[in-house]
């Protein structure tokens, strides 16, 4: 059933109010949003920066990438054991607030939205360069 089939009824008319079900679902499925996440992981710059490290440093990079990922899983389940134990309403610089002090918390927010504001620079940066390189004319002559 496509889009413009629904809300007709089966004879053709418009239907008054209540529209087919059928093909259609509600919600994202476990499998899109484990892609969604490897998308926002993974990144532009990770692609555009990998090939030229691990062409200087060898496989011991992939190594390491992997250590690193082993690192932030476990950053992430220990955030997710202190949400069980204690919920807050705001963000995990709301955990820094309460256990080290109003600085802190303060700190951990600014430095996560700088952050954010580098690595989008970085990621329209990579998706610059990389929608440049193609298009460049030869200067062969």
């Amino acid at each position: 059933m496509t889009s413009s089939q629904v809300g007709k009824q089966y004879d053709g008319s418009e239907a008054v109010g209540d529209a087919p079900e059928e093909g259609y679902e509600r919600g994202l499925g476990s499998r899109q949003v484990q892609m969604i996440a490897i998308g926002g992981a993974i990144g532009v710059g990770l692609f555009l920066g990998a090939g030229a490290n691990i062409a200087k440093a060898g496989p011991s990079l992939i190594f390491m990438y992997a250590l690193a990922g082993v690192i932030i899983f476990f950053i992430m389940r220990a955030l997710g054991e202190l949400l069980l134990y204690r919920p807050v309403s705001g963000s995990f610089a709301e955990y820094s607030r309460e256990f080290l002090g109003p600085f802190f918390g303060y700190f951990t927010a600014w430095t996560y939205w700088l952050m954010w504001v580098v690595t989008g620079m970085a990621e329209l940066t990579a998706a610059a360069s990389t929608s440049t390189t193609g298009s460049r004319p030869s200067r062969s002559g």
